[in-house]
């Protein structure tokens, strides 16, 4: 196929830490169809790119007025982008270099580049009368596609997990009608429950026979090879001649990425959610009504036995509708870890095959039926920024696992202020507020102990200005780790751990054995400045003042602990915790076991605190 355009992609992956680099101008030229071929093309005909590298585009026709128009072009930077009549935004074609994205380490200008989110892009170029469709491929840099969908799925679930015990605890010290608020999972439970036997065959079916589609995938064939052709070989080969006697000819693959399927998954991750709330909600609501059926067989004038049966048939049915959800959220998990659920990818509004099968149609049915139903706890709507940005995604991923770890029965803090925790509007909008930066959540433990746990606060260079409740300063121009975690202990401040989570291979942290300050090693010298904070309050209570002189105190940082994700250097020795010194570097990566965290804190307060 004549394409009238040149569009190619320079990839630059070269730095001090990485030995392999690529200078080159990669032409995807032929990438490009001249029919809209959404939910067909396969992987290699996707023009590959990985997020956060620098990206250089060249792009220039013979007919000067071509223009590239992509999806979300809208986040990207604003100077090389135009606005045409329709109040679409576009890029046109130039004879120099298109910078598309710029590390800020590699950045010598004020200009602000928005990075790559990983995903599934269509891009078009209009030339002249005609429109030539490709496809864009943002491969996350550190971790896998696999990986990101689970660190997406753990931060949504974790956080409305906390939510819900803490919506349960606060109804469970009310009284009874209070719990009336649960109304909307009660109906949802219901509904599921009525529908138990005909949802899970049905999603079983979909599981091993999904609505699929042949189509043809165009590729460059020796003439003498080929068995089929068709009208787009024709007209290939009379476009362009290719020197090699070539033909572009048809293979017939079968896909499954259509668009009934991509609204299917979401259906199915949507009833997941709502079917693990109405697990909770069953373990929740049996101890109250068990309690209230001791409590009439009970005292000095026990109810009539009639009113015991009804509660005790009120347990039962509890129990076989929470039995019943769990059938139902094994099947929905089976679904979504299918083989062929890996392929589906993007998003749809609508579909005509979601309505012609039956199996699709009323699962769709059954979505909407629960979303009518009353509200249940949802994020907020400004946490889908932080899905942009999957550096932000993996701090937040972070930080909430360590809130997770030092709730669990290993260490047993209970967090008792802060974010969602004094946040009264959670009770009546059903609605997590976002996590907002400075945040600071306090656990009780055991002995009259508390935990600070703190996100994203720069800590104060104005020694003067520190309090009991934010004790550090720094000398130092790094002044703003991702977390930290401040030890009390009847009511004395003890010592600091500090956090920060880089999306960025281990080679690019630094040595562990450098004692000093190193060039090379720039994110080492930031944890070495974090390891360097001061503090005038350890062994020290609420009552005491910051005095005009420095004291001379015991250094109150116990330990700096960079967390990063390691699946793309996945041998043994790289996925273990090493320490050394102040440093502790640990290969975290979503889907590894959460006792790896809890571990990690245990022993940091147990051999560093001696608690």
């Amino acid at each position: 196929m004549d394409i009238p355009f040149k569009f190619k992609i320079q990839e630059k992956i070269k730095s001090s830490f990485v030995n392999e680099f690529q200078d080159e101008m990669v032409d995807y030229s032929e990438y490009f169809f001249t029919t809209k071929m959404m939910n067909t093309v396969s992987e290699d005909l996707m023009i590959p790119i990985t997020e956060n590298r620098d990206i250089i585009m060249e792009f220039n026709s013979s007919e000067n007025n071509a223009r590239i128009y992509m999806d979300t072009l809208d986040y990207y930077q604003n100077s090389i982008c135009k606005e045409d009549d329709n109040g679409n935004i576009y890029i046109e074609e130039s004879f120099e270099p298109i910078i598309l994205y710029k590390n800020s380490s590699t950045n010598s200008s004020n200009t602000d580049y928005y990075p790559f989110v990983p995903g599934t892009y269509q891009i078009y170029v209009t030339c002249g009368s005609e429109k030539y469709y490709a496809y864009i491929k943002v491969n996350p840099k550190q971790i896998t596609d696999v990986e990101l969908g689970i660190m997406r799925e753990e931060i949504e679930e974790m956080i409305e997990n906390l939510a819900h015990m803490l919506v349960s605890n606060e109804s469970s010290t009310k009284m009874d009608k209070e719990l009336e608020k649960k109304e909307s999972i009660s109906s949802q439970l219901l509904i599921l429950a009525q529908n138990c036997n005909k949802i899970i065959p049905i999603v079983n079916e979909i599981k091993l026979t999904p609505r699929s589609k042949v189509i043809n995938h165009y590729q460059l064939e020796d003439s003498s090879k080929a068995r089929i052709i068709d009208q787009e070989t024709v007209k290939h080969r009379l476009k362009q001649m290719d020197v090699k006697k070539r033909l572009l000819v048809p293979k017939r693959l079968i896909t499954r990425n259509l668009p009934e399927n991509q609204i299917l998954v979401e259906i199915v991750r949507y009833l997941k959610k709502v079917t693990r709330t109405a697990i909770q909600y069953t373990e929740q609501m049996i101890p109250h009504i068990e309690y209230d059926t001791n409590r009439l067989s009970g005292g000095k004038y026990p109810r009539p036995e009639n009113e015991r049966t009804i509660y005790l048939k009120q347990i039962e049915s509890l129990r076989e509708n929470r039995l019943k959800m769990k059938k139902l959220y094994n099947a929905f998990n089976f679904l979504l870890q299918s083989d062929w659920v890996k392929e589906v990818n993007g998003t749809s509004s609508n579909a005509v095959g979601l309505h012609l099968d039956g199996r699709y149609r009323f699962l769709h049915q059954i979505s909407r039926e629960l979303k009518n139903t009353k509200q249940t706890i949802q994020l907020n709507a400004d946490f889908s920024y932080r899905w942009k940005r999957t550096d932000k995604l993996y701090e937040m991923w972070g930080f909430i696992k360590l809130l997770k770890a030092l709730q669990s029965p290993t260490l047993n803090f209970k967090p008792v202020k802060g974010w969602i925790y004094d946040d009264k509007e959670i009770f009546t909008t059903w609605q997590v507020p976002l996590l907002e930066e400075g945040t600071i959540i306090s656990l009780q433990g055991a002995g009259n102990k508390t935990i600070n746990l703190v996100y994203d606060k720069p800590i104060s260079y104005d020694r003067k200005t520190t309090t009991f409740d934010d004790p550090l300063y720094s000398r130092f121009p790094n002044n703003r780790p991702d977390t930290r975690i401040d030890f009390y202990e009847n009511d004395i401040y003890e010592a600091s751990f500090i956090i920060d989570f880089k999306y960025r291979p281990a080679t690019a942290i630094g040595n562990l054995g450098v004692s000093d300050y190193n060039n090379e090693w720039k994110a080492y010298k930031q944890l070495l400045h974090y390891s360097k904070f001061d503090s005038e309050f350890v062994s020290k209570s609420k009552d005491y003042i910051v005095p005009d002189k420095i004291s001379r105190n015991k250094t109150p940082i116990a330990g700096v602990w960079v967390i990063f994700p390691n699946s793309i250097n996945n041998n043994k020795s790289n996925k273990e915790i090493i320490k050394k010194d102040w440093l502790t570097k640990v290969p975290y990566s979503p889907g590894d076991d959460s006792e790896k965290i809890e571990n990690l804190i245990f022993e940091a307060l147990k051999y560093e605190l001696f608690i």
